[in-house]
């Protein structure tokens, strides 16, 4: 009987295991081929559409191949500084979802109230289950003229004529980052939930100060988590399109909005092709830039936990 259990392997379990993990990835393969040719086919569709010309008037692409939907892309300042200005404003909606969303995801892991916990991410999931047009029209009855925050500011004396939020960048802006928040504080739940907390007590023990456990433990240690919810949010930021169409009124102008233009408005279908492009070739660079940088810090703050 010694014998017998001195030849079993004791690693067995374990490879088979592995064995069903495998095969149950090859099940999952057929579907994420789909997909996969779906988005690529999609998209190589739009990329010969944008070396067509469009027939002088009339509303039909034609055969010819051509470059000068891109040539009038770079030539003309005007759609250039569409791009710059959505990439900026992209930046500054992440920048403020990320102050926003960290003190709120760390307060979520670290109180030791659950029925804090629990209204804190009912809060965050209403949004994400409302969806954006509800969310849209939510916000231009508070942010109008005669809107709920403007009439408390009034009220308050704090102001005498409304602050105009609608068909600005205030409204769209605030409108986007309530949207956004959620997202961002889920993403964060996770790397700040992995951090021990005996680290930040062996710090405090040491003398540090709140600032200080902040940068000197949970900042390095959150960093890459960080980095993934400043990559998801830019990425839905920049390709925003309902709350500047809503709320801007046609005076804000994101890239998907100048697109939408060019499609259901001018029926141009090779510049609008162009557009497209190059707002996904700047989604894509700055997603796997991102992501270099998110390996960076990875390796170098979380290797030991």
């Amino acid at each position: 009987m010694n014998s017998t259990l001195t030849q079993a392997p004791i690693n067995a379990p374990g490879k088979d295991y592995e064995a069903l993990t495998t095969k149950g990835l090859w099940f999952l393969l057929p579907p994420v081929l789909v997909l996969l040719a779906i988005f690529f086919v999609s998209y190589a569709t739009f990329l010969a559409q944008s070396f067509h010309e469009l027939k002088p008037g009339l509303a039909m692409v034609g055969e010819k191949w051509t470059l000068n939907s891109y040539l009038r892309f770079f030539t003309d300042p005007l759609y250039p500084s569409f791009l710059w200005e959505s990439i900026w404003r992209s930046a500054e909606m992440t920048a403020i979802t990320l102050v926003i969303a960290y003190p709120l995801a760390y307060f979520t892991v670290r109180t030791r109230s659950n029925l804090a916990r629990y209204i804190i991410l009912i809060v965050m999931l209403v949004p994400l289950l409302a969806g954006g047009i509800t969310i849209a029209y939510a916000w231009i009855i508070m942010l109008g003229n005669v809107g709920l925050i403007n009439s408390t500011l009034k009220a308050a004396g704090i102001i005498d004529t409304p602050i105009q939020f609608l068909y600005s960048w205030r409204g769209v802006i605030i409108s986007v980052v309530h949207y956004l928040t959620p997202f961002a504080a889920l993403v964060l739940l996770g790397p700040i939930q992995n951090i021990p907390r005996s680290l930040e007590e062996a710090a405090v023990n040491m003398g540090a100060n709140k600032f200080q456990v902040f940068m000197k433990v949970i900042f390095p240690l959150t960093i890459s988590g960080i980095i993934e919810t400043i990559s998801l949010t830019f990425a839905l930021a920049l390709s925003s399109f309902l709350f500047p169409l809503l709320l801007g009124g046609g005076r804000v102008k994101m890239m998907s909005n100048i697109i939408y233009e060019k499609i259901a408005v001018s029926y141009d279908l090779p510049f609008a092709a162009v557009l497209a492009i190059m707002l996904l070739i700047t989604s894509l660079a700055a997603v796997l830039g991102l992501a270099r940088l998110q390996r960076f810090f990875k390796n170098r703050y979380e290797q030991d936990l």
